[in-house]
């Protein structure tokens, strides 16, 4: 079952971690995770994040971590919504999107 409205704020450039629970799974060490970020449903993902790639997202019981950096936002200019949307592939790939929602983007003055 996928979470609906898993809104959320960033300041252009800031590090921030999203942390999303799974329901209906015992654990999630045996699946990949996949976290992306566009400016719509349809369009290319700006920002991409995957479990198989260890610092991006931890994996913890039923729960897991996307860890965002500066690097993700910096380049995302203006007051802008996003999209955003996590999945799971597990051992016998089968794909499931547990997550969506919104992602708000401030500016920031400060760039260094």
């Amino acid at each position: 079952m996928a979470y609906k409205d898993q809104d959320f704020e960033i300041f252009a450039g800031d590090n921030k971690n999203l942390v999303f629970t799974v329901d209906d799974v015992t654990s999630l060490s045996a699946c990949i995770v996949k976290w992306r970020a566009a400016t719509n449903p349809t369009s290319t993902a700006l920002i991409t994040k995957s479990s198989e790639d260890s610092d991006e997202i931890t994996i913890d019981g039923t729960t897991f971590t996307v860890k965002l950096v500066p690097a993700d936002t910096e380049s995302l200019t203006g007051y802008k919504e996003y999209y955003h949307e996590a999945e799971i592939v597990d051992s016998d790939l089968n794909v499931t999107t547990v997550a969506i929602g919104t992602m708000l983007v401030y500016p920031q003055l400060i760039r260094e």
